[in-house]
């Protein structure tokens, strides 16, 4: 079975973020959407995708503030 089988009768809902947002921002994004990933955009247009990998290798490597870290350098 294909995945556009499986998609066609549910909702699509696409989350996405502004890449000058912070990691922080993007993650509480995430949390109450429940989701794992988030489309992120400049000026509309995607850019990138932030996963909670990315943010795992931000908190674990750099030990960074969440908080003043921006999207577009971790995404």
């Amino acid at each position: 079975m294909l995945v556009k089988d499986i998609l066609k009768d549910k909702p699509v809902t696409l989350l996405s973020i502004d890449e000058g947002k912070s990691v922080l921002e993007a993650t509480q994004l995430m949390v109450d959407a429940k989701v794992g990933s988030i489309i992120v955009t400049n000026n509309g247009k995607l850019s990138g995708i932030f996963t909670e990998r990315d943010l795992m290798r931000v908190v674990a490597k750099e030990h960074a503030n969440v908080g003043n870290v921006l999207l577009k350098s971790v995404m």
